[in-house]
């Protein structure tokens, strides 16, 4: 008897090697908010603007607007190369696949200027064709002597007209616009684009592939040796006892020696399993 609860327990580890390939794939699912603070933009145009693509990423190294109503423009904000700086806005490309659920957005800007001068930071949505149309955001501030952050909340805006069912940055744009020149000074425009949060769809079950992109599948074929070592033990846990437990009331040997022999099957099993949630 002890032999063929020997060979049971064999079979049940053979028997879950075999199984492992058909199993199907098993997607993570991501928690927690993720906020994406100064993303890097594409593309920037401006009139009368020094270095004007310096206002597409925050990396202490602007843009300049020196004339009355000089203007610098940045779109499409999914560049995933950026700096790290301000400190702890380091999350710059934690990109929103399509179902994600947005929770805030807001029009951003950092600049300075040696003297206060006023500016507007204005927010324009949508491409101009049905059913999209052209919506203005414009706020007025006044500048400061050092980098400052100036931004303007969106979130009903954006939710008004739907720009979260069809997520795509290059129907937002924003824009820095100097005021009446002060001495000849000029904004110095580090960037100027977005801030916002958004979390995965309840429904979505996927996990980020990498900075804000589709969710990675990976098959339980594929996991490492610590995964394979859990999936036999966890198989052997279950198996062994209910194995041992039919032999125990068929007749003939000794069920002393056969209950140890499925305790030490169960140990090893146990340790399989215990190994790979601590080593793996």
């Amino acid at each position: 008897m002890a032999k063929n609860l020997s060979i049971i327990a064999i079979s049940i580890l053979i028997a879950a090697l075999l199984a492992i390939p058909a199993l199907p794939p098993v997607k993570a699912t991501p928690f927690g908010v993720f906020d994406v603070f100064a993303p890097t933009a594409l593309d920037a145009e401006g009139w009368s603007v020094d270095w004007q693509e310096n206002a597409k990423k925050l990396d202490s190294s602007p843009a300049g607007l020196a004339e009355t109503a000089s203007y610098v423009t940045t779109q499409n904000f999914v560049d995933p190369t950026y700096q790290n700086y301000w400190a702890p806005y380091s999350n710059r490309s934690a990109f929103p696949p399509g179902n994600a659920t947005f929770l805030t957005i807001s029009m951003i800007t950092v600049l300075r200027c040696q003297v206060t001068r006023s500016f507007t930071l204005g927010a324009i949505i949508g491409n101009g064709t049905p059913p999209w149309d052209l919506h203005n955001y414009i706020d007025v501030y006044y500048t400061t002597q050092s980098w400052s952050l100036y931004s303007y909340n969106l979130t009903i805006p954006f939710s008004d007209y739907g720009i979260f069912e069809h997520w795509n940055t290059s129907e937002i744009m924003i824009t820095v616009r100097a005021g009446l020149v002060a001495g000849g000074h000029c904004i110095y425009v580090d960037y100027v684009g977005l801030s916002y949060t958004w979390e995965y769809a309840n429904e979505s079950g996927i996990g980020p592939g990498g900075p804000g992109g589709p969710g990675t599948e990976f098959n339980v074929a594929n996991l490492d040796v610590p995964g394979l070592m859990g999936i036999f033990g966890f198989v052997g846990m279950i198996g062994i006892p209910a194995a041992s437990i039919w032999f125990f009331r068929q007749d003939g040997g000794s069920k002393i020696y056969a209950g140890v022999m499925a305790l030490v099957a169960f140990t090893v099993c146990f340790g399989l399993f215990y190994g790979s949630i601590n080593g793996g």
